[in-house]
């Protein structure tokens, strides 16, 4: 029933992608998607590439993948193809490698997920994000001061947090 879904991302797993994947594919209602792994600045390329105008090289190119996000393609190859076949929309939200502090990044990938909700208001945000921003002293703290009566779900993925968080 939440408007925001934060899904946390072990950014080197590919089980991540996989469990996001998993979660979304069985969301009934419309929704967007969210990505750290794309940054504000790269929306023109996911645009063209998730409508078929770019080939999967061109895309990784124009929005820099090796440089700017490091964690292998393959990863999240499956979640791409599938927004591109049941044509729904993913946004970038990384403010980029010139936010040196958490807090700026989150703050920039807030604002972002703010315009994304305004935008699509009758739509669901379903955003994958390193599973440390998700603690309740960063990103959901920045949404929450930005849209106070947004409804948040936070889910780790995480084993490592799961457990600390048990004990």
């Amino acid at each position: 029933s939440a408007d925001v879904v934060l899904v946390g991302d072990f950014n080197a797993q590919k089980q991540s992608t996989r469990g996001f994947l998993r979660i979304i594919r069985k969301i009934k209602t419309s929704f967007v998607i969210a990505l750290e792994c794309l940054t504000v600045q790269d929306q023109v390329a996911i645009d063209s590439y998730l409508a078929g105008e770019l080939s999967e090289k061109e895309f990784l190119s124009k929005v820099a993948w090796k440089k700017n996000w490091g964690f292998p393609w393959e990863n999240y190859r499956p979640l791409f193809k599938w927004a591109q076949q049941h044509k729904i929309k993913i946004y970038g939200i990384n403010g980029g490698a010139q936010l040196k502090t958490l807090k700026s990044r989150d703050k920039v990938s807030a604002e972002a997920i703010k315009r994304i909700s305004l935008l699509h208001r009758k739509s669901k945000v379903f955003i994958q994000y390193g599973d440390l921003h998700l603690a309740s002293a960063h990103l959901p703290k920045a949404l929450k001061k930005l849209l106070p009566l947004l409804d948040q779900c936070i889910i780790y993925q995480s084993p490592e947090i799961l457990y600390f968080k048990i004990m």
